[in-house]
């Protein structure tokens, strides 16, 4: 049974800090973006920053075995609390995109130094649905908390202060990553497998491919929701920013509570495979359903949000389950490009709006992202369960 040590309560507190810092500014980046872009360019100023921080995660693994994992969590938490202050101060557009997006590579690769951490506290193969169960748990929390951040700082149209608590979020992580959080590196020199490489890897192996691809469709989702979410329930159904805020904090109530009893569940009894497919059809249907709820009914927009936050929950716990029992922590390149898939999906989603909205209403689009994340059905019956 997965022994709850206090170096693992130490990391999830450190995730906890590093997530809510993250997830703090998430919820009004477009906003603040569109400030200075414009809502039509918004798309690709996310797209334009996730692919620096895509070239970021390239290099981390190799950054991370040579210099020790807390050695440069320490630093990266101090370069993100510059760029954030940086954003609270920035009246200028380029100066804005350039700090976003250095911020957006700094967040990536702090995640991938906490996944390194978690991997090397998880000693057995059974505990790592646990471990992976309660991780997903408090980063949830953390979102929970950002949710409800969101709800008054959007209402106040304040973003400097909202950047500002962000950096000041990140103080006790520094502290935390020099004086608590154990160290990791590896006597073996990195890895120089190529991206390319790796991805060759990927596909040899049909179970990780298809976990890879499972996991990419669900940040996909979360790349719209983020961005496409308050746009519709503010600008089209009409909801104030308080009502916003409160809907998405209980959205987010299922990650809370079900990460834990998921992982635990593929842990012992049932296999990946079959909550993956139950995950993708109910994510799937609850995102169709919003192209098709059009009154400002907050027991409905509440309804099928949850709803769809359970569907994302059992996708989240399988795919990140099954790809941590088969890679661990003395291979950084491969959970470096399995967190690639984040800021990767920040780029394919904004495409697939520009080219739904083309000839769709916003709310119309939401079904064809509703299509699309069937997709997850098919590609969860590929994946052979680790039972």
């Amino acid at each position: 049974m997965f022994r709850f040590r206090t170096t693992f309560a130490t990391l999830g507190l450190a995730n906890f800090l590093a997530q809510y810092h993250h997830y703090l500014i998430a919820f009004v980046l477009s906003a603040y973006l569109a400030s200075f872009v414009g809502e039509a360019y918004v798309g690709y100023a996310v797209a334009g920053g996730s692919l620096i921080a895509v070239l970021a995660l390239l290099a981390a693994p190799s950054i991370f075995s040579q210099y020790g994992t807390k050695n440069v969590l320490t630093v990266l938490a101090l370069l993100q609390i510059a760029a954030l202050l940086g954003l609270s101060l920035a009246d200028n557009t380029i100066v804005v995109i350039v700090l976003f997006a250095l911020q957006s590579g700094l967040a990536f690769a702090m995640f991938i130094g906490i996944d390194l951490l978690v991997e090397s506290q998880t000693i057995r193969e059974g505990e790592t649905g646990n471990a992976r169960g309660i991780m997903l748990t408090i980063t949830n929390m953390a979102v929970i908390a950002g949710t409800l951040s969101l709800s008054y700082l959007a209402t106040q149209f304040d973003y400097s202060k909202t950047f500002i608590a962000a950096a000041l979020v990140l103080v006790p992580f520094v502290y935390m990553a020099i004086q608590k959080l154990p160290n990791l590196s590896h006597a073996a020199p990195p890895s120089r497998a190529l991206p390319t490489a790796l991805i060759t890897e990927i596909i040899r192996s049909p179970t990780l491919r298809a976990t890879v691809a499972a996991h990419f469709l669900l940040q996909l989702f979360f790349s719209w929701m983020i961005v496409y979410s308050p746009i519709l329930l503010h600008d089209y159904i009409r909801f104030g920013w308080n009502d916003i805020g409160l809907l998405l904090t209980l959205a987010m109530i299922p990650y809370v509570v079900l990460n834990y009893p998921l992982g635990y569940i593929a842990d012992r009894w049932l296999g990946e495979k079959e909550i993956l497919i139950a995950g993708f059809i109910v994510l799937a249907l609850t995102t169709l359903m919003m192209s098709f709820i059009d009154g400002v009914s907050f027991a409905a927009w509440a309804t099928v949000l949850i709803m769809s936050r359970i569907g994302a929950a059992m996708v989240e716990t399988m795919t990140e389950t099954h790809f941590f029992k088969h890679v661990s922590e003395k291979n950084p390149a491969a959970i470096s490009t399995f967190r690639m898939l984040r800021p990767l999906s920040n780029i394919v989603a904004p495409l697939i709006a520009v080219v739904a909205l083309t000839t769709l209403t916003l709310p119309a689009s939401f079904a064809v992202f509703g299509i699309i994340m069937l997709l997850g059905i098919p590609v969860s019956l590929a994946i052979k369960d680790s039972k």
